[in-house]
């Protein structure tokens, strides 16, 4: 059974891939949450074993897993520096950790979790927008603020789009508006109200940001989930889509891997 403070673990890591990286004293965030997952994934397995309850995993899950995993290694045969290949392992073994922490986490306690996992996303979400409108709204002041906090690499790219006139965070929210039509279905007020004020925002930097491709992953997301979710659809097709839209959300976001290959 994994404990509270497991899962608060867990969402950390979670909000800590989907943010901006930023540069801690001594390693970035990503690597911290990367850290967080190893040693998750090595607890709970610990803990599986020690009670005699193995993961029960469905086989097309588990299927999928594999087929990552050589999908992946495939990406690095050709690498002939030993360092970039060993790095690259290291990174497909942190996907596949966090893969079945999660898996862990949320099937292990009947979904107790996934409400904590789903406003993890939506506050991760939120944050990307914020910055982004800051970007928006005062580019110079930010770049001034991102140079001592986000790494090199991102400040580089966000520096160069702002030059371009473009808001960019190397973030796609587009992605989580299926999730936010999912929770409009929620009998609740101040969840309509956040996933309402959520999508507005999100509509409305995809606007902004000149950029063409996120334009058209909002307009596309909006419609095909007000069609899946029309009167009569089928829901466990709907949440099958969502959950490969998530899979995308966190591919675009989520810098497990540092070295992505040609597969990727």
């Amino acid at each position: 059974m994994v404990n509270k403070f497991e899962s608060v673990l867990f969402n950390l890591s979670l909000l800590l891939l989907l943010i901006p990286i930023f540069e801690l004293q001594f390693l970035n965030s990503y690597t911290a949450a990367k850290i967080i997952i190893l040693l998750l994934f090595t607890e709970l397995s610990l803990k599986s074993i020690k009670s005699q309850k193995p993961l029960k995993l469905n086989n097309k899950l588990l299927g999928l897993v594999i087929i990552y995993f050589i999908s992946q290694s495939l990406g690095i045969v050709s690498v002939v520096e030993v360092n970039l290949f060993l790095a690259r392992f290291r990174d497909i073994v942190a996907v596949i950790a966090f893969t079945f922490v999660s898996l862990f986490i949320n099937l292990e306690n009947k979904h107790l979790y996934v409400r904590d996992t789903i406003i993890t996303i939506c506050i991760a979400g939120l944050i990307n927008i914020i910055f982004q409108l800051f970007i928006y709204i005062s580019p110079n002041v930010f770049l001034q603020i991102a140079k001592n906090v986000f790494s090199n690499g991102l400040f580089e790219i966000v520096r160069m789009n702002i030059n371009r006139g473009r808001v960019y965070l190397s973030s796609y929210e587009e992605a989580l508006i299926p999730l936010l039509f999912f929770l409009w279905q929620v009998n609740m007020k101040k969840t309509k109200t956040f996933a309402g004020t959520l999508l507005i925002l999100i509509t409305l930097v995809s606007i902004l940001s000149n950029f063409r491709t996120k334009l058209l992953m909002a307009i596309f997301s909006t419609f095909l989930s007000v069609f899946l979710l029309r009167k009569g659809f089928n829901f466990k097709l709907y949440l099958c889509i969502l959950y490969l839209v998530m899979l995308i959300y966190f591919s675009g976001n989520a810098k497990i891997v540092n070295n992505p290959s040609t597969v990727d």
